[in-house]
């Protein structure tokens, strides 16, 4: 996810994960920002399953 996410050149860029889970890309957006000083934001969506 690390990789994906540091593809773009903006350290500013908001990331949309519709697939939260276990926050695996939060988890990437935060370990980059803390290495390279970047402003990386991320919104986590996860639907209620079973309905």
């Amino acid at each position: 996810m690390q990789y994906l996410i540091n593809m773009h050149i903006n350290k500013s860029s908001i990331i949309l994960d519709f697939f939260a889970g276990s926050g695996t890309t939060l988890h990437a957006t935060m370990k980059l920002n803390a290495e390279d000083g970047g402003k990386r934001q991320c919104i986590l969506v996860q639907q209620k399953e079973g309905d």
